[in-house]
């Protein structure tokens, strides 16, 4: 007990020591030895551990880009300057799950307390990034001057236009898909602006409101008044249905009620905060994770809107959901995939065998990777020497199971097998009417995987816009983030080749719209919905 008390302090001593030395590191240079080490240590790493470093570019070419960008370099260089010149290098392999960031300034131990849980002045907006302007897709922060559909022409000084000329070279999308490069710019920007600008408790923004241009301030909002809208909410009863007795806040109301409403009062908290978690609400931006709805009067016709496959009890809100689909005799179900960058394979898998009219089907081709060997190192590199032993045990169990799942193919590649490359049956409750699927440049990953088997089943109408990952398949699976030795910049990369089991003979392209419908930036920001409006219109429906 005593030995492990003292690893634990140690861990904490170190993460306070490493904070600090972060923010000094950000402002010091690197030497230009420094930094074509960094470059050889990513060029080694990207060949040896990418399963296929050459889908989209050959390894010549490659090698190249690394031995140009090496001899360019020639004097001292911040580490986020050495950033803008290697992170091109590494988009060039066209790997959208691949990437190096920034480092940001970090909170030091002094003022650690201080904003565990709060929440940055920039995070507290959406963005939309369309033909050159930025536009406030979505305001959550306590200044409501700063309306939606507010195009910022600069905060703290420093225009967006900047940051994409700065920034355009480092995205990448799967493949050659350009769908997928401007909304993920308005996802990242705030990183961006996060790096230049530093820790900040406020900010302020230049906007054009309706030909009307205004400085605005946003202030960071604290763990404190988190927490106080957070208890405004449970007791604000409209959010679900369950609840039956309207209240602004609970002490009061104890008061005025029986004893037989204060039960079913806390019965109700406690199926909404039970539901919160199956379905993941997001207390800040006010919506769950998984939701269905029913946007028309025909409640045969209901929309599934998934934002992210992540974050849920997926197999207990898949279950639900599907089971009110039946009772209700849906006829029509939407599949809203809008702005899903991704998540789990093991919660398409679930999601697909509802949907799959197949009795039997297989979701994934098998899937690449590089070593039999050094897998087990390869999926979990890049952590300390303390997390390493701290987790030994684990490691201990899990290597041995990753070697034998991990064989050679006749074709000489090495493959790791996953349960999704195993038939399964669809579940007895599925789905099997009228599907269609909404799509755009955000729709990425596992998002594309179950995409692409939904289209190559030719199981749903596909409408919107070219998915950001490809038909293809994706380089993921695990995504170990390592550590540039003297940069100290992180960089993720996939150590796995991940392949639906339906393929397309077009190269580098994401699953392609039946229809094709791209909204207008007026129509983002007014939440108008051409993409619905037209499934509606087609089934002679009104809302």
């Amino acid at each position: 007990m005593k030995k492990i008390s003292i690893l634990v302090l140690s861990f904490v001593l170190f993460g306070c020591a490493s904070e600090k030395k972060n923010n000094v590191r950000m402002h010091s240079e690197l030497s230009v030895e420094q930094m074509k080490k960094d470059l050889k240590f990513v060029e080694r790493k990207l060949f040896n551990m990418h399963p296929d470093v050459d889908w989209y570019i050959s390894k010549e070419n490659l090698h190249q880009k690394f031995d140009s960008l090496s001899n360019t370099i020639t004097k001292p260089l911040k580490p986020n300057d050495f950033y803008l010149k290697v992170a091109p290098v590494v988009a060039s392999v066209r790997q959208g799950h691949m990437s190096l960031n920034l480092l940001s300034e970090q909170y030091e131990k002094e003022n650690k307390k201080k904003y565990r849980g709060s929440k940055s002045p920039i995070s507290q907006f959406d963005f939309l990034w369309n033909n050159g302007n930025l536009y406030v897709l979505k305001n959550n922060s306590e200044n409501k001057e700063i309306k939606q559909g507010a195009i910022v022409l600069n905060i703290n000084g420093i225009s967006p236009q900047k940051f994409y000329e700065k920034y355009r070279a480092t995205i990448t999308s799967d493949g050659f898909n350009e769908t997928f490069i401007e909304k993920w710019f308005g996802k990242k920007l705030p990183s961006y602006y996060a790096s230049e600008i530093g820790i900040v408790d406020s900010l302020t923004m230049r906007i054009n409101c309706a030909d009307s241009i205004s400085t605005q301030t946003v202030h960071r909002i604290f763990k404190k008044e988190i927490k106080k809208n957070k208890t405004s909410n449970q007791s604000n009863i409209q959010r679900d249905s369950i609840v039956t007795v309207k209240t602004d806040t609970l002490k009061p109301i104890k008061k005025i009620l029986t004893k037989e409403q204060r039960r079913v009062e806390r019965d109700s908290l406690k199926k909404l905060a039970k539901k919160d978690r199956i379905y993941n609400y997001n207390l800040l931006k006010k919506e769950y994770t998984i939701d269905l709805s029913y946007p028309t009067k025909d409640s045969t016709f209901a929309v599934l809107k998934i934002q992210s496959f992540t974050g849920t009890k997926y197999k207990k809100a898949y279950k639900a959901i599907f089971e009110e689909i039946k009772k209700k005799n849906v006829q029509n179900l939407v599949l809203d995939l809008r702005g899903n960058t991704g998540g789990r394979v093991n919660e398409i898998d679930e999601l697909y065998a509802y949907l799959t009219k197949e009795e039997e089907y297989i979701l994934l081709n098998p899937t690449v990777v590089t070593s039999k060997w050094k897998l087990p190192y390869y999926m979990n590199a890049g952590h300390s020497i303390l997390h390493y032993i701290l987790l030994s045990p684990y490691y201990a169990i899990q290597s041995p199971i990753v070697f034998f799942k991990t064989k050679k193919g006749k074709d000489g590649k090495f493959y790791y097998k996953l349960e999704q490359e195993n038939k399964s049956k669809r579940k007895q409750n599925n789905y099997d009417g009228e599907l269609f699927v909404l799509t755009d440049g955000l729709s990425f990953s596992a998002a594309s995987v179950i995409s692409s088997n939904l289209k190559g089943t030719n199981r749903a109408t596909f409408i919107g816009n070219e998915t950001g990952g490809t038909y293809n398949g994706t380089v993921a699976g695990r995504l170990p983030i390592l550590t540039l030795p003297n940069s100290k910049l992180k960089w993720r990369l996939g150590v796995m080749n991940v392949k639906p089991l339906h393929q397309t003979e077009e190269f580098g392209h994401g699953i392609r719209p039946d229809v094709t419908i791209i909204p207008t930036t007026d129509e983002i920001i007014n939440k108008e919905d051409p993409e619905m409006d037209w499934i509606i219109n087609k089934l002679g429906l009104k809302e």
